[in-house]
């Protein structure tokens, strides 16, 4: 998708001014201002602002936008799971996602079965249901939540998946029920992820384990794509969850950390859509491109060997119930 940005870029690390705030996790009233970005997905380039929580180091946009807000941030388009190599239009995103895709869906299906066999599976924020479709194919009872109207209809009425468009929907028929929960970089998308996370635990069966993949603002990519850097995904998604915070809010929740993952893919994924908001952002030469997609790829390269240190672009949380 082609964006129409100015050739000035002024969105980047901003100066550390401390502002004043609630924080949802904490309720500390004070954040310092770290990054200034825009919708990358809108024609129109508004200041969205990410603050750090002074106390406990977790990111939000700032100001909050209400319920009816944020919802009509998501786009409406469908990518069908059943026609992969589906692209009349040819369009960068779109081809870079139905290659990067595929793979990431079967990264997740083989982390998961790795985790445990085959069971019972809580996907939130399943979306289109790609995932889920994959994991009932083998043989796991399946579940989704998702709140999208365009997502939902899609997995409920075009493949026939069991999905809700809340956590209370699925009460109490499925208290204690669920193997493993899911949550493939949704969690910061809730207005209030504590709340999610509780109710996570009452669909958990008491052995389970919930499986969080989360964008990490402490990854190279990050560092250097700043305002441009594609998963921040503002103003859908909320909030940013660095691994100490993360560990935090496991704490706080009665939960303990397994392991802690690498998500391969995403390295490779936010690079080169960061280096295409980019381009379009700077109105770039056509001649110069495939230079800048070549950059992106030696930063992948860079932040894929960086991220054996456990700050990769993407990282994934396997969790259970501390004790258990």
């Amino acid at each position: 998708m082609r964006l129409n940005r100015h050739r000035q870029t002024p969105h980047a690390l901003v100066s550390e001014k401390v502002i004043e705030f609630e924080c949802r996790f904490c309720s500390n009233t004070h954040a310092k201002r770290i990054v200034s970005t825009f919708d990358h997905h809108s024609n129109l380039e508004l200041p969205i602002d990410l603050v750090e929580c002074s106390n406990c180091g977790i990111i939000s946009i700032f100001p909050l936008p209400n319920e009816k807000t944020h919802e009509a941030a998501y786009p409406t388009d469908i990518v069908n799971p059943l026609l992969y190599s589906q692209n009349q239009r040819r369009k960068f995103v779109e081809t870079l996602y139905r290659f990067f895709h595929p793979y990431s869906v079967r990264w997740r299906m083989k982390r998961v079965q790795k985790e445990i066999g085959v069971g019972r599976l809580l996907d939130v924020g399943c979306r289109n249901g790609d995932f889920l479709q994959v994991m009932r194919q083998q043989l796991w009872e399946v579940a989704g939540i998702e709140r999208n109207p365009t997502q939902f209809e899609f997995a409920t009425q075009t493949l026939g998946l069991e999905v809700y468009r809340s956590f209370s929907d699925l009460m109490p028929k499925y208290e204690g029920h669920f193997d493993v929960i899911t949550y493939w970089h949704s969690l910061g998308h809730f207005s209030n992820p504590l709340k999610a996370l509780d109710e996570s635990l009452r669909l958990l069966r008491k052995n389970g384990l919930i499986l969080i993949a989360l964008p990490n603002l402490s990854s190279l990519d990050f560092l250097i794509y700043k305002s441009h850097w594609a998963a921040l995904d503002a103003p859908r998604r909320l909030f940013h969850f660095s691994p100490q915070p993360m560990r935090n809010i496991l704490r706080k929740k009665g939960l303990a950390l397994v392991r802690k993952k690498v998500i391969p893919f995403d390295i490779y994924y936010n690079c080169l859509l960061s280096e295409k908001i980019l381009i379009d952002s700077s109105a770039c030469h056509n001649q110069t491109k495939i230079w800048r997609y070549f950059r992106a790829g030696m930063i992948g390269i860079i932040a894929h060997i960086l991220s054996a240190s456990g700050a990769g672009s993407g990282m994934l949380y396997v969790v259970k119930r501390d004790g258990k």
